[in-house]
């Protein structure tokens, strides 16, 4: 049985309040239930709650996304369309620190990157760099096709190999 009395009833963090201790894990973690700003109650682990990874209750966390989604779309209208799959992940290989790829600053925007790429777009299209030792840009990106860009990346990597030879 858990101990009811507890320091961290009633605290608030963020838009929770804890209001009971559910649980003393083994490991020394606490569960509760915490009630949302809202209204609406959800449990957390003290940790979570602590270090910002659960901030409200679920409810309140898919408002919150639906508005972000929202302001999204309103800003370009293209959110969930292929040209903007595309370049979320030319942005995901941008960011990825393994990698050494860049993209011009520009192209951090996507409206800049709609208005540079979206002439030549063509459904199913591959964003591909052009000479593959140069950043993401307008002068060095080309739409190919699936086919057309894997038989270029097979291509490309057989000459990385024989240049390490």
């Amino acid at each position: 049985m858990t101990n009811l009395l507890d320091n961290n009833l009633g605290r608030k963090i963020n838009k929770l309040t804890a209001i009971q201790l559910l649980e003393r894990r083994p490991n020394g973690m606490k569960l509760y239930l915490w009630k949302c700003d809202c209204g609406f109650t959800r449990k957390a682990l003290l940790g979570n709650v602590t270090s910002g990874n659960a901030t409200q209750c679920k409810e309140c966390a898919k408002k919150q996304k639906a508005k972000i989604i929202s302001s999204q779309k309103s800003i370009h209208g293209a959110t969930g369309t292929e040209l903007h799959s595309a370049w979320l992940r030319m942005i995901s290989r941008v960011d990825n620190v393994y990698k050494n790829i860049t993209c011009c600053d520009s192209w951090r925007n996507f409206i800049v990157f709609k208005k540079d790429m979206e002439k030549n777009y063509f459904s199913k299209a591959a964003l591909d760099r052009i000479e593959n030792d140069k950043d993401y840009s307008k002068a060095n990106c080309q739409w190919l096709t699936t086919s057309e860009h894997n038989r270029k990346t097979q291509y490309d990597r057989q000459k990385q190999m024989k240049n390490k030879l």
